[in-house]
């Protein structure tokens, strides 16, 4: 499966959600942030669970993801959701995507930026602010090419069809999952 549409958000939503990211990232706890090399990421569904800390806003987004991602599978829900902040020099290295997420989106949220396409199997995808790429993250190898000017924003988002890919289950498989995962990065 594969699946993009250039206007899931609109600019003006993107831009806020950047501004937010910067204005957030140094007053969030440390258990809803994750730091990859020089990659920063929020964990959305940290911040959701405790619905307090964020904006109404997020609650929607979180709604149209998780309907977006029905469209491939009515079984499908949104388990995972990383916010992403790439500056230059970071790059993803080509891999599959564990096989408990069912697919997997890429929301650009900017693309102001010089490098950072994704490639999806022999496809390369051109970011554009606002646009969404769906695809199944297991099947098809991909990766992020390195961001070689500016610093590139997205929302990776994860989906799974039971408890076993739910981030806050923390079932047994999924921990053993996402330990073979950061080991083979």
């Amino acid at each position: 499966m594969f699946y993009y549409n250039d206007f899931f958000f609109e600019k003006d939503l993107c831009s806020y959600l950047i501004s937010w990211f910067e204005e957030s990232w140094d007053k969030l706890p440390i258990e809803y942030k994750k730091i990859h090399r020089k990659t920063e990421c929020i964990m959305m569904n940290k911040l959701i669970a405790n619905p307090d800390n964020i904006p109404n806003i997020f609650k929607k987004i979180y709604s149209d993801i998780n309907y977006h991602g029905r469209k491939f599978n009515d079984k499908s829900y949104v388990n995972h959701i990383d916010f992403v902040k790439w500056p230059t020099g970071e790059k993803q290295n080509t891999h599959k995507d564990l096989p408990i997420y069912s697919s997997t989106s890429i929301i650009y949220l900017n693309d102001n930026f010089t490098g950072g396409e994704t490639r999806v199997g022999d496809m390369n995808i051109k970011p554009k602010t606002g646009k969404i790429v769906s695809f199944t993250g297991q099947e098809y190898d991909h990766e992020v090419y390195e961001i070689t000017k500016g610093t590139r924003y997205t929302l990776a988002v994860w989906y799974g069809t039971d408890d076993t890919s739910n981030i806050n289950s923390q079932s047994e498989s999924y921990k053993s999952a996402i330990q073979d995962q950061m080991i083979n990065f």
